[in-house]
């Protein structure tokens, strides 16, 4: 039996907990999903406590009916360019392993996917995995990936039918490999009214367009281990001069974007290339 002492530490212990779970689930309460199905399709999702409404009983149409099971994971949006590099480089890597290594087979597919908060603040960019036949390694394969690539505990959504028709999820801590999986908690899955503007909009300024000379030139600096070339445009850069004089003469600039569809720059590989676009553009105005 244990003193009364440590019966006390641990009953605030196990408070201290529970406050804490019920925190970090308010967190992710607060978080709405959209997943791109086709070019000219999406689906808004939203998250609502597992004792709350049911909401919208409506399945959201990019979930799949059973024996399909869905999943769902991401990479946290990049709050520097640097990150931003990266970020791309490991979300390319987790989609060419989905598509290399992935269970499924050509019984499933993986649909891009944004979660978004209030305010439309962008927190993640990831996937949603639609897997037809709802094979039980599917699971397993996930959790090794996402253990094996993502800081731990790595995120991932399991989506699943739950009570009184409602439909839900489970959200389970991936530890790495090696390490049981943790359940941080549950909630139902709502459809959501579609947002006057798409929740990237908000968020092309820093991301597609950069703020500043300096924040292209932090793209090719995080680039240079993977692209000497880079170095080349650094030195170029800093021999020009961060605030031009103005000259005797107006020079007007007239910068036009077609519709052809045509790239300008292919060499960079996939991940970082509309990174690098972007840079090249910006250095060279």
């Amino acid at each position: 039996m244990l003193p009364g002492g440590a019966v006390g530490s641990l009953r605030l212990l196990r408070l201290t907990m529970d406050k804490l779970l019920s925190a970090n689930q308010a967190g992710w309460l607060e978080r709405s999903f959209v997943a791109e199905a086709s070019r000219a399709e999406v689906a808004y999702f939203s998250l609502s406590g597992a004792d709350g409404q049911p909401g919208n009983p409506a399945r959201p149409r990019c979930f799949l009916p059973p024996p399909g099971r869905c999943y769902s994971f991401g990479v946290p949006a990049a709050s520097t360019p640097q990150e931003g590099v990266r970020a791309a480089r490991l979300q390319w890597t987790l989609q060419r392993r989905l598509e290399q290594e992935a269970p499924w087979g050509d019984r499933g597919r993986v649909l891009p996917l944004l979660c978004y908060g209030r305010g439309g603040a962008l927190l993640e960019k990831g996937f949603l995995v639609q897997d037809e036949r709802g094979l039980p390694e599917t699971r397993a394969f996930l959790e090794e990936l996402l253990g094996a690539l993502l800081p731990a505990p790595a995120h991932l959504w399991v989506y699943e039918p739950g009570e009184s028709g409602r439909f839900g999820c489970a959200l389970w801590g991936c530890e790495g490999p090696g390490k049981e999986s943790e359940l941080l908690g549950r909630a139902n899955v709502v459809a959501a009214e579609e947002p006057q503007a798409h929740p990237a909009v908000g968020h092309l300024l820093g991301n597609a367009v950069f703020r500043s000379r300096e924040a292209a030139r932090q793209v090719l600096e995080e680039c240079t281990s993977i692209i000497p070339e880079s170095r080349l445009i650094l030195e170029l850069v800093d021999k020009c001069p961060k605030h031009p004089k103005k000259g005797n003469f107006p020079v007007i600039v007239i910068e036009g974007l077609d519709g052809t569809g045509k790239k300008i720059l292919h060499s960079p590989t996939h991940p970082i290339s509309f990174h690098l676009r972007d840079t090249f553009h910006i250095v060279s105005n």
